[in-house]
């Protein structure tokens, strides 16, 4: 896997979006780290609570019958935490200070992660 255009791609997607997160990550489904950036941070410790929320997201859904898992927001007074989901086996996590609007964040993330899926799709 070419682990330093993932990793440009990351970054490209924290420098194009409207408020810079703190983090950017990208997670397997199963709850492994792949790549994130900046880097000095604890990539596992972050792929752990990424992968709880979003199991836990997938059940309420499925319980309430609200179809599949597409995203999921989690906001606290400090920060507001988004995960995407990547295809079919890759979740995007970005942790924000705080975001002007969330729509912009919506709309955004998915077209700026399609290079990094293409990556992921067809390792060079």
């Amino acid at each position: 896997m070419e682990y330093v255009k993932i990793e440009r791609a990351l970054a490209t997607i924290s420098e194009e979006l409207p408020d810079t997160p703190r983090w950017v990550a990208l997670i397997t489904l199963d709850g492994a780290i792949v790549r994130h950036y900046p880097t000095l941070m604890d990539g596992d410790r972050i792929a752990v609570l990424t992968h709880s929320l979003i199991t836990q997201s997938r059940h309420l859904l499925t319980d309430t019958g609200s179809g599949v898992f597409r995203y999921n927001i989690c906001a606290g007074a400090d920060g507001i935490y988004f995960i995407f989901l990547l295809g079919e086996a890759h979740l995007l996590a970005l942790l924000f200070p705080h975001v002007t609007t969330i729509d912009a964040i919506l709309r955004q993330v998915p077209r700026l992660a399609e290079p990094a899926l293409a990556l992921l799709k067809h390792p060079q």
